[in-house]
């Protein structure tokens, strides 16, 4: 199927803000926003926020130049919170309005907006508006943060406008996305395919690797549209070679790599397309903040470092890249048994490419009781000792979860 409308887009200024424009295709159109995601990069540490919360009109710039929302930008990284409702926008136009909750929105400024006219919600769409409205009750400026700039770049992303003017020509212009999962213990296929299903993001190509035992008859389709297949791969086969031959097995732009026993959060795969798409790296991944000690049937969070930055202290049940990484590597995934993930990491990086880490909301790392299929030997009890937070049970919406899964 084609993939691009090509010229039958008709793109036109609207207002005095170069920011808005309508892209329009055979009568129907589309109002777009000519955001820059990767200057509008968040790139914070939460624990350092240091002023009060302050209204929209407090911090909108009065003359639309670039480098007046740059500056804008960088004030509202720094504050606790920023009202974009009727109460907070007085006096602003509409269009520079919308255009405030789309830029700040983009930076990972935590917005709330109880209410919104219309005519804002038309050009911000109503998906950023019901995570304005959420964000009224919500007490932890991150999750407000992440819930709004999610919203925003899901709708205003080149990537998203690109889809959004192509379906109006009846295209689909979707990023294709794999999820890959290799697994050893056929026990936990269902639940592991219960959570890919789960997932915001439709028409996943899901290729399962079944390490050692045989696979499931045929092909499967998920709760969510996703298409799986099931590959055998022999018990000796180094996991690096597993890895690298699902990669080969499907003609998806990017790859988001699974674990069969983690916890995601129904956003978890949009958030690492939207990384790739924000910070142009060639890998991306969360940090293994938070941990589920199953033995001791506690849920902790190992720390707050930045995020939203270049590192290379990535999970490697979190990682995404363009699937020419490794197809267009000489080496392809690095066959190894052991320490795959971080083998991939230092391969990518020892070619020049760059590494990027994301929040680590909406993904929880297992360690099943007794450790069971764990490379990572680090005792509980130093885990629990260095946690900047620990909470009873299994608890996901401290971890970020949006919907926790059931």
């Amino acid at each position: 199927m084609a993939r691009d409308p090509g010229s039958r887009v008709r793109i036109d200024a609207r207002g005095p803000d170069p920011f808005w424009s309508v892209a329009s295709v055979d009568g129907a159109s589309e109002w777009i926003a000519d955001i820059d995601v990767v200057r509008r990069r968040p790139g914070r540490r939460w624990n350092d926020l240091d002023r009060a919360p302050v209204s929209l009109s407090d911090v909108v710039p009065r003359a639309a130049s670039l480098r007046n929302w740059d500056r804008a930008v960088r004030r509202v990284r720094r504050v606790r919170g920023v009202d974009a409702g009727e109460a907070g926008a007085t006096g602003i136009p509409t269009t520079t309005w919308a255009r405030a909750i789309i830029e700040f929105g983009s930076a990972g400024a935590p917005l709330w907006a109880e209410m919104l006219p219309p005519e804002v919600v038309d050009l911000v769409g109503i998906d950023v508006a019901s995570a304005l409205r959420r964000n009224v009750e919500e007490d932890d400026p991150e999750r407000a943060a992440v819930r709004v700039r999610r919203a925003v770049l899901s709708r205003h992303s080149p990537s998203a406008v690109h889809a959004r003017v192509a379906s109006l020509a009846g295209i689909d212009a979707h990023l294709r996305v794999a999820v890959v999962m290799a697994t050893m213990r056929p026990a936990m296929l269902d639940e592991a395919l219960a959570r890919i299903g789960a997932q915001d993001r439709t028409s996943l190509d899901v290729v399962v690797g079944c390490h050692g035992f045989a696979p499931p008859d045929g092909e499967m389709r998920l709760a969510n549209g996703a298409s799986t297949r099931f590959i055998a791969v022999d018990a000796s086969a180094p996991l690096g070679t597993v890895l690298d031959l699902l990669v080969r097995r499907t003609d998806a732009d990017v790859i988001v790599k699974w674990d069969d026993d983690d916890l995601y959060d129904p956003h978890h795969v949009s958030d690492l397309v939207h990384a790739l798409e924000c910070s142009r790296a060639d890998i991306v991944g969360k940090a293994a903040e938070f941990l589920w000690l199953e033995g001791r049937g506690v849920t902790l969070r190992r720390h707050r470092r930045g995020s939203e930055r270049d590192s290379a202290f990535l999970a490697g049940s979190s990682l995404a890249f363009p699937a020419a990484v490794v197809r267009d590597s000489p080496g392809g995934w690095p066959a190894v048994a052991r320490g795959a993930d971080t083998a991939l990491i230092r391969d990518v990086l020892g070619r020049g490419g760059r590494a990027y880490r994301l929040h680590g909301l909406g993904h929880v790392a297992v360690r099943r009781a007794g450790g069971e299929g764990h490379t990572w030997q680090v005792g509980e009890s130093a885990l629990v000792a260095s946690a900047s937070a620990v909470h009873e049970g299994l608890d996901l919406v401290f971890a970020g979860f949006e919907v926790p899964p059931r």
